[in-house]
């Protein structure tokens, strides 16, 4: 294992305690997670870098990547390696499948620009996966493959969130996938403010938390070609804020949740479950007097969660369960160091791989509702809009650095809507959209959040703001009996 490094502070790093004690100890209680001796990743901050710039794009300097040995309770000190000590910074990890290597972000310098890099989980094979010319990549993780009928076997992937989102804090990105030699480099968002903290679902899916509008952030899904985006979660109204999702073995998606007039290092631990993220919502851990950060599953009963008890404190590595959201024992705390972004290594299942229907040959996609005035009538008295008459599509541009809102809309067409309530459009691909419902008068009625489609995806809706479970008509509605509406391609401005 290589333990060594061009200066003595990145060496191996071992003053740090597992304090096992209770941090809330009560009768009854269920058993505490049991450490067998298990290894976990995690990324270290020096303490002197504010909480508040932990959740930011830029990794902080001097970041490490450390891989901790930590055994059962009172076994004495952990083993910690920094596995990367020849880069200026590296951390926010993600494991193999296999167990073997680890993802991860990192810098050579402090001039450099981040990129993706992987090492071996026993401290060999360090090397640059991708790096881009002109920003930062904030964010890494492994995929699954994708099966295409043009590739001689399954491709494995990897996706990242490059700095480009137009949100003004400039915390979010833009999504990107690729393969693990650097090539064939694809944005599979096209959400103009930008998403953060992507995880691979066990289906396949890529969950984000999305930049919304005001500040808000929603959990979104989209598969790695790009297709399906959809709405995973989006928490309610006083907590719009939804951050740091992770899967554990059981199906449950935990995530960080906080509303907007909180600061970023608040929030309180929820969970939703896979199969039914819209209405599974459950709220693991609030009001704690102290904040919270990467929720990660130790096992199915157990989660690794960073916390820090007060505004002067670091944040410490503490298993929590994943039933009552108790707080059990404290694994890794030191005054010098934020342990943050831990994960296990250990291998897991192959995530279910992804067949795609894009071709890049093409340049647009399909639209379609069965009945837009299929509406969740407990919500602003739906009950008594009138029925739509048109559709708009609009896209997106950059605002002014001055405007209160960094996104204007630009509208690309309208078409009519049919006497069932459908619609059926064929939009340029690869395009932020948003579309708007008007009534006969004008009026609008509804609009979506940004979505996009890929080249030659087609992509449907049952209604507009319509009960996330409901069952669709089965009937074969008037706007899909006739060819599509073609909504133009926004044309670049000429320029002077």
């Amino acid at each position: 294992m290589h333990v060594g490094g061009p200066t003595a502070w990145r060496s191996v790093v071992a003053a740090v305690g597992v304090a096992s004690v209770w941090w809330s100890a009560q009768a009854g209680a269920e058993q505490p997670a049991q450490l067998d001796p298990v290894r976990i990743v995690l990324t270290r901050v020096p303490a002197t870098v504010p909480a508040e710039a932990l959740g930011a794009a830029a990794l902080p300097d001097r970041s490490q990547l450390c891989l901790c040995t930590l055994a059962d309770a009172g076994a004495g000190f952990p083993t910690c390696v920094d596995l990367a000590p020849d880069l200026a910074a590296a951390g926010r990890p993600d494991v193999a499948f296999d167990g073997t290597r680890i993802l991860f972000v990192g810098r050579s310098s402090g001039a450099d620009h981040s990129a993706v890099w992987e090492v071996g989980a026993d401290g060999t094979g360090l090397r640059q996966v991708i790096a881009l010319p002109d920003r930062d990549i904030t964010q890494a993780i492994y995929l699954s493959s994708l099966y295409t009928l043009d590739a001689a076997a399954p491709v494995p992937l990897i996706a990242f969130i490059a700095a480009g989102g137009w949100w003004p804090t400039g915390e979010f990105g833009v999504l990107h996938t690729c393969r693990l030699d650097g090539s064939h480099v694809e944005r599979i968002s096209h959400n103009p403010l930008g998403e953060r903290d992507p995880v691979l679902l066990h289906d396949g899916r890529i969950v984000v938390s999305a930049a919304y509008s005001d500040g808000w952030t929603r959990l979104m899904s989209v598969f790695p070609d790009g297709t399906d985006v959809a709405l995973f979660h989006g928490g309610g109204r006083t907590r719009e804020r939804l951050g740091e999702p992770s899967e554990s073995p059981d199906g449950r998606v935990y995530f960080v949740e906080g509303a907007t007039d909180q600061p970023t290092t608040a929030g309180d631990l929820a969970s939703v479950q896979s199969v039914r993220s819209l209405s599974s919502h459950r709220l693991l851990a609030s009001a704690m007097q102290r904040t919270l950060r990467g929720p990660a599953a130790l096992d199915a009963d157990h989660l690794l969660v960073s916390i820090r008890a007060d505004d002067s404190a670091t944040f410490d590595l503490f298993t929590m369960s994943a039933t009552s959201g108790t707080v059990e024992r404290c694994l890794i705390a030191s005054r010098w160091w934020h342990e943050v972004d831990a994960r296990i290594v250990a291998p897991r299942p192959v995530p279910a791989g992804r067949s795609s229907v894009v071709d890049d040959d093409a340049h647009t996609g399909h639209l379609y509702c069965l009945n837009t005035n299929l509406m969740r009538r407990e919500r602003n008295r739906a009950a008594e809009l009138p029925p739509a008459a048109r559709v708009q599509a609009f896209t997106a541009e950059q605002a002014s650095p001055v405007a209160a809102y960094p996104v204007v809309e630009r509208l690309l067409g309208e078409a009519p809507v049919e006497s069932d309530g459908s619609f059926f459009l064929e939009v340029p691909a690869r395009t932020a959209l948003r579309l708007r419902t008007l009534d006969a008068n004008g009026q609008a009625i509804r609009t979506c959040a940004w979505i996009w489609v890929m080249p030659m995806e087609n992509r449907g809706c049952i209604g507009c703001h319509e009960d996330p479970e409901m069952t669709p008509p089965n009937r074969r509605v008037a706007a899909l009996r006739q060819q599509p509406h073609v909504i133009a391609a926004p044309v670049p401005e000429t320029p002077q």
